[in-house]
């Protein structure tokens, strides 16, 4: 069954949304035992409440497990596939060599030629790593090249040179880093830390919760010893009136309502004293 303070619950702590149902059931689960108790202007809820919500001490180990988590993530990510690429443009401009320019039909005695060549490369790569250490890579690698020897020698076949490699790549270690559990340490320690941040969390909370409810509930039974106090004075007190006419008109003797008069006189030490225990 669903508490109906959890949305409260959730607004004392945004960030622990995950921790709502055992704050709920720590929060207001003992709540019901002062139900049929007088109201009083601070409740036990209402205790609980503010001190979750302003404990310096909570507010810190809050932010514990939310680090904690964002760590495990962080180690998961090492698994997420990969989407690599890259494009390189080469323009080059220069005067040829001797070789070059034999190769594009110059002849001794003519002059040098300017060399120019345009490239481009593209190199597209995705790759990820399976939890068993396998990984895996599929990668495309093309490249295009148009210069003044390629468009001048009688030799060539096309106006530009093309290239183009698609391929796929598996490794599997055979012997260390092979098997799950050599590759998902890192994920398990963060795990493990993770519950312990979460675990350190609740057992502030209970400490906290624990420490409000033990001063609530002697608030209450100073109270509740006050007001038994002061009906107990006011009753002797009505004693004391009445034993005082009898004592005029002769029928109780004054030991008697001397007896009755410290009886109420200890009865109001008691009072100031519970009073005092409850301020």
């Amino acid at each position: 069954m669903a508490c109906p303070d959890m949305s409260l619950i959730k607004c004392i702590f945004p960030r622990s949304k995950a921790f709502a149902p055992a704050l709920c059931s720590l929060v207001f689960g003992s709540v019901t035992i002062c139900a049929d108790m007088t109201p009083q202007s601070l409740t036990l809820r209402d205790a609980l409440v503010l001190a979750l919500r302003q404990n310096p001490d909570i507010r810190v180990e809050e932010t514990s497990p939310l680090i904690a988590a964002a760590i495990t993530e962080q180690r998961r990510g090492f698994f997420d596939p990969r989407l690599e690429g890259s494009y390189t443009f080469r323009s080059v401009e220069r005067q040829q060599n001797t070789q070059e320019f034999i190769s594009s039909g110059g002849s001794f005695g003519t002059a040098p030629r300017i060399f120019d060549e345009q490239s481009h490369r593209l190199n597209l790569n995705v790759a990820t790593r399976l939890e068993w250490g396998t990984q895996i890579e599929a990668g495309m690698r093309t490249s295009k090249v148009n210069n003044s020897i390629i468009r001048t020698s009688p030799q060539a076949m096309f106006a530009s040179e093309h290239e183009t490699f698609i391929g796929v790549t598996v490794r599997q270690p055979l012997m260390q880093g092979f098997g799950r559990s050599a590759n998902t340490i890192a994920i398990r320690i963060a795990r493990k830390n993770e519950e312990v941040e979460q675990m350190r969390l609740l057992g502030t909370i209970y400490g906290v919760s624990a420490q409000v409810a033990s001063s609530w509930y002697d608030l209450l039974f100073a109270k509740a010893q006050r007001d038994v106090r002061r009906s107990e004075v006011a009753a002797l007190k009505a004693v004391l009136d009445e034993q005082m006419l009898q004592v005029e008109r002769g029928l109780l003797s004054m030991r008697q309502f001397s007896a009755a008069h410290a009886e109420l006189a200890e009865a109001e030490e008691q009072a100031i004293q519970a009073e005092i225990n409850f301020s």
